[in-house]
């Protein structure tokens, strides 16, 4: 850790303290009438990714000025409503799907990225040669596609409209939010504290397939 995650840390053992409600343990699905547990999930092509059907529904987006880790663009909170359903990702868009869109498109997408590698044990810091085929750490098809932008993404949605003819786009921030929320009203998914097991909050050890996490906490992993 730096000093800055420790500054963190501390704020939210701090806040932990003053907020002890906002510490507890999220939520189980039955208590939430804006989760499902029976998810209807769609795939419009083979080489698709796996949609899920959120909801309509709304939500508080935002956080509160009291959050310490909360940055000012965040705030205000503010009530958002969906009229409709909506289908999104569940999961990040995949090296092997990325790959059938360039195949089948001969799109050339963003030639360098910066990023940090991590082969054989040895960083690189802010290299400029690192693309989606070499993003500086091993992969598989079935990791996250990465050293993308908004460019190749929105290139990647188009290929989707033609080939399954129907109105793929990308989610809007408040979109995204509600879905990652699932209804909770935490912070955070996990709600407050570090989010082992929950997902990846330290580059050392790469990215893992998707549906998985990497975590680092007292020196291990899990």
């Amino acid at each position: 850790w730096n000093l800055k995650d420790e500054a963190v840390y501390l704020l939210d053992k701090i806040w932990q303290a003053l907020n002890p409600e906002e510490n507890e343990p999220p939520p189980d699905e039955n208590e939430s009438p804006n989760l499902k547990k029976n998810v209807f999930e769609i795939k419009d092509c083979a080489e698709c990714p796996v949609l899920v059907e959120i909801p309509a529904g709304s939500f508080i987006m935002g956080a509160t000025r009291q959050d310490p880790s909360a940055h000012p663009f965040e705030n205000p909170t503010h009530l958002v409503n969906f009229a409709n359903p909506f289908a999104i990702g569940k999961y990040e868009v995949t090296v092997s799907e990325f790959k059938r869109f360039i195949l089948d498109t001969k799109y050339q997408p963003a030639a360098d990225c910066g990023g940090i590698s991590v082969k054989a044990g040895a960083r690189k810091y802010f290299a400029k040669d690192f693309s989606w085929r070499e993003p500086g750490f091993e992969q598989t098809g079935n990791h996250p596609v990465v050293c993308v932008n908004w460019y190749d993404a929105t290139e990647y949605i188009h290929w989707l409209r033609k080939k399954t003819g129907k109105h793929y786009r990308l989610p809007s921030e408040s979109e995204w939010e509600y879905a990652a929320r699932a209804g909770r009203t935490y912070p955070t998914p996990w709600g407050r504290g570090i989010p082992c097991g929950y997902g990846n909050f330290d580059h050392s050890f790469g990215l893992p397939p998707i549906g998985h996490t990497i975590c680092q906490s007292g020196g291990g992993t899990s």
